[in-house]
């Protein structure tokens, strides 16, 4: 799931991908400009914040390569699509401020606009309640591969097992699963 949540939900958000600055190098976005505000990105308990303040974690820092202090922003909110990653010259373009995302691999690299710690919140139920609740759905464990177009909507994703899950009982194993998502068919299972 984390390798999900990164690839089609931060990358997606950097604006600097949005407007095409960067297309040649990382590629492009589906989130474009139009749908800030407007695309129901997931139901309304799915809310996802990059974060560059949380102690120890990989993408945390106090400052970006602007000088901006490092925060914590919505990109998703109640499963609104509510934010981007920005930079000092793109965040005007939406009339956000910048949230410290610009950042560069090394000293003599031009900044781009790079996800922070990129997390979906945790809600309130536990897992064997998620489990009890799902009527007809697959728990799939262990990624070992994946594949995504550059401007992250199609993804194919594949795992090491997965249950069926029927009346809130996991049943049936499957082996190395694959699930597939596009802009006319999201999560099919194979």
């Amino acid at each position: 799931m984390a390798l999900q949540v990164h690839e089609s939900c931060g990358h997606p958000t950097e604006l600097d991908r949005v407007l095409g600055t960067e297309i040649s190098y990382a590629g492009g976005s589906f989130m474009t400009i139009d749908k800030l505000g407007k695309l129901q990105y997931g139901s309304p308990v799915v809310n996802i914040v990059q974060d560059a303040t949380i102690p120890y974690a990989l993408g945390s820092f106090g400052y970006d390569d602007e000088g901006v202090k490092a925060c914590r922003t919505d990109v998703i909110r109640e499963g609104l699509f509510v934010g981007y990653l920005t930079s000092r010259e793109t965040a005007p373009l939406v009339k956000a401020a910048p949230n410290g995302t610009m950042r560069a691999d090394g000293w003599n690299n031009i900044p781009l606009i790079r996800m922070t710690n990129i997390n979906l919140e945790p809600g309130s139920w536990d897992y064997d309640a998620l489990v009890e609740d799902t009527k007809d759905g697959i728990l799939m464990v262990s990624n070992k591969s994946w594949s995504i177009d550059d401007k992250r909507l199609n993804f194919q994703f594949g795992v090491e097992a997965a249950w069926q899950i029927k009346d809130g009982k996991l049943g049936t194993m499957y082996k190395n699963p694959l699930y597939t998502g596009n802009h006319s068919r999201i999560l099919e299972f194979m």
